[in-house]
């Protein structure tokens, strides 16, 4: 069930019109995705039973270049004991997003780590210029945990997508208490 609404948000997502792209591409700009009207009301009761988090307050976006791009650190919402997981949602109407190797554009970084190796993608979703997907990594880095009680921050960041030379989605230690 908590696939399908995350799919959900992500056609939700992907629906939004590409307001980013008629924005000042010099400029881009990073933000919370705050559009809680796109998602139907029972929907999000029925993921915040689920899972007692309302994942919406997890979720970044970036819109800047030819390329709209929102994340979720799916571990605050999802349990795994193995993998960091990361749902991508992309939309544009001049990239091919289908033939990107994405798992070779991120960096993760935290207070302790800069990792740029190791992720995993996969498609999940749609294709061509709308199109969703999931980077994995493992939860440990040469023996130890990425993520700890001690963790200050995750980022992630996405290089050279749409005009972008980089794109840095954070969440902060609060967010993080949250993580399975």
């Amino acid at each position: 069930m908590k696939k399908i609404v995350i799919i959900i948000i992500a056609l939700a997502i992907l629906s939004i019109p590409v307001s980013g792209m008629l924005r000042d591409r010099k400029n881009p700009e990073v933000t919370n995705y705050q559009s809680t009207e796109q998602i139907e009301q029972e929907e999000v009761v029925e993921s915040e039973e689920e899972s007692g988090v309302d994942y919406r307050d997890y979720i970044r976006n970036h819109s800047g270049g030819s390329v709209d791009v929102a994340i979720v650190l799916k571990n605050i919402v999802e349990d795994n004991d193995e993998n960091l997981m990361f749902e991508l949602m992309l939309n544009t109407h001049s990239v091919d997003l289908e033939n990107i190797n994405y798992e070779n554009k991120v960096n993760l970084k935290t207070d302790k780590f800069n990792i740029n190796e190791g992720f995993s993608w996969q498609l999940t979703g749609g294709g061509g210029h709308h199109l969703s997907g999931e980077l994995t990594l493992s939860k440990k880095y040469n023996g130890e945990n990425i993520i700890d009680e001690n963790t200050q921050f995750v980022e992630i960041e996405i290089q050279d997508l749409g005009g972008v030379e980089s794109r840095t989605f954070s969440w902060k230690k609060d967010d993080l208490k949250n993580i399975k």
